[in-house]
C-alpha cells in the first residue's frame, strides 16, 4: 500500500468534475431515460406480484413532482422533507426535488414526533411528502409548533381541513 501511495497522485477532484459530461444526479437519470426508455426501473410488489415501471414512465412521473413543487413556489435550495420507507415514491421525491434545485430530506418512516418536529423545523423544511395515516396523525399533533412547513404531500387519502398551518394534498 505504501508504495502505491508514494508513487500515485491522484488527479483532484475539480479537475476530474470538470472532464465529466454528466454533473449532477438528474443528468445521470436523463442519460439513463434516454439510453433505457423501456427498460424496467421501479418496481414494487402489489398484491403478492411486483409489477415495474420503465425509466421512461418513471421520468413522467419525476416531471410531474417536479412540475408541482415548481407551482407551489419551490426554489432552488429549497428543503423537500420525506417520511417514508422505501418505495417508488421515494426515489420520485428524491429526483424531482433534485430536478428543481431543491435539497431531498429524507426521514425514517418511525421518527418521533418530537424528533419530526426538530427535523422539519431545523431543515426549514417547505414540503413534506408523508406516506400514511400515522405520519398525518404526528403531523396534526405538531403543526403548531412547524414554522416552516406549507405543503404535505399525502400519499394516503388525508382531510385537508384538518390542517391548519399548511396545505394537504393528495399525490395522486
Amino acid at each position: 500500500m505504501d508504495a502505491f501511495a508514494s508513487s500515485y497522485t491522484p488527479k483532484p477532484l475539480e479537475d476530474w468534475v470538470k472532464d465529466q459530461p454528466i454533473k449532477t444526479i438528474p443528468q445521470l437519470f436523463d442519460k439513463a431515460v434516454k439510453d433505457n426508455p423501456q427498460t424496467r426501473f421501479l418496481g414494487a410488489k402489489i398484491k403478492g406480484t411486483y409489477e415495474y415501471r420503465t425509466y421512461e414512465e418513471v421520468k413522467d412521473l419525476v416531471l410531474s413532482f417536479a412540475s408541482a413543487l415548481l407551482d407551489h413556489g419551490i426554489e432552488p435550495g429549497d428543503r423537500v422533507a420525506q417520511i417514508s420507507n422505501n418505495r417508488p415514491e421515494w426515489v420520485i421525491t428524491d429526483l424531482g426535488t433534485m430536478s428543481v434545485g431543491g435539497v431531498h430530506a429524507p426521514l425514517y418512516a418511525t421518527v418521533s414526533n418530537h424528533a419530526l418536529t426538530y427535523i422539519l423545523n431545523d431543515s426549514r423544511a417547505r414540503v413534506l411528502v408523508a406516506e400514511h395515516d400515522g405520519h398525518m396523525k404526528m403531523l396534526k399533533e405538531c403543526q403548531g409548533e412547524l414554522e416552516h412547513l406549507e405543503l404535505v404531500v399525502s400519499m394516503t387519502a388525508a382531510k385537508p381541513d384538518d390542517y391548519e398551518k399548511f396545505k394537504v394534498v393528495a399525490w395522486d
